[in-house]
């Protein structure tokens, strides 16, 4: 629209009828959304990795520096990967002879 044009009633009210047909196809876009459900990740402190590995803080502390296993630091705690840490215990895992 140019500077010289005015707007009728009959213009604003087609404009407004267009802007509330997308703001419903919004609204319901969004309704409907459900996010994928994902897994939760389950992430252990190092006190319960400790207890289910079997290791000492120093162990613990060796495999971290030798990126032995993985891990999240947020400020001073660590966090493990259950999952992670469960897959590296059975992709180690030495089978038994048998007899």
């Amino acid at each position: 629209m140019t500077q010289n044009e005015i707007a009728t009633k009959q213009d604003l009210q087609q404009a407004e009828e267009r802007i509330r047909k997308e703001v419903e196809q919004l609204v319901a876009a969004v309704t409907a959304y459900k996010p994928a459900a994902t897994p939760a990740k389950k992430y252990l402190r190092t006190r319960e990795v400790l207890k289910f590995l079997g290791v000492s803080e120093n162990k613990l502390k060796d495999m971290r520096f030798k990126r032995e296993i993985p891990f999240t630091k947020l400020g001073v705690t660590y966090f493990y990967p259950q999952a992670e840490i469960i897959d590296i215990l059975n992709n180690n895992l030495v089978p038994a002879l048998l007899k």
